[in-house]
């Protein structure tokens, strides 16, 4: 029985390195020529949703890249790698990806995020945020309201 378990693990590790691969290839092929279209682009609109594209398809590509990392990680837990930042602007970039959603559904929806210098950060959080708002731009019906609201330090 043991045996099985085993076995059964070994398939899924490299069930999900084979899918990451799979994955991985087209999701340069598609950043590549996505980041060449950014630099060649004259209209500012145009350039900014094309930089949320990008932004979110590199946040893809980070993902699928973890899960090659799946072999690595040991059983007992996960790996989180610290990244330093100066301040939540980066909060302020994933909530511009909301936006457009938040107008097709008519959902009031406000970001306040106070940039406090000095401050470490775990990249893990960026996806968390990411599900949150998914989330409740998932379950808000419309014409409802959704408030993100982040700032650094004691209070």
């Amino acid at each position: 029985m043991q045996q099985q378990a085993e076995a059964i693990e070994r398939e899924k590790s490299r069930f999900l390195t084979n899918i990451s691969h799979d994955l991985r290839t087209p999701l340069t092929l598609i950043i590549t020529p996505l980041r060449s279209l950014i630099q060649k682009m004259p209209d500012n609109e145009v350039k900014d949703n094309l930089r949320r594209i990008e932004s979110n398809a590199d946040l893809l590509l980070d993902t699928v890249n973890q899960l090659l990392e799946f072999k690595k990680i040991d059983e007992s837990g996960e790996l989180l790698h610290a990244a330093y930042v100066g301040d939540l602007s980066f909060l302020s970039e994933i909530a511009l990806n909301y936006g457009q959603l938040a107008a097709e559904k008519q959902i009031d929806f406000k970001v306040s995020i106070a940039d406090t210098e000095g401050f470490g950060w775990i990249k893990k959080v960026i996806r968390i945020v990411m599900n949150l708002l998914s989330n409740a731009f998932k379950f808000t019906p419309g014409g409802g309201s959704i408030a993100l609201k982040a700032f650094m330090g004691h209070r």
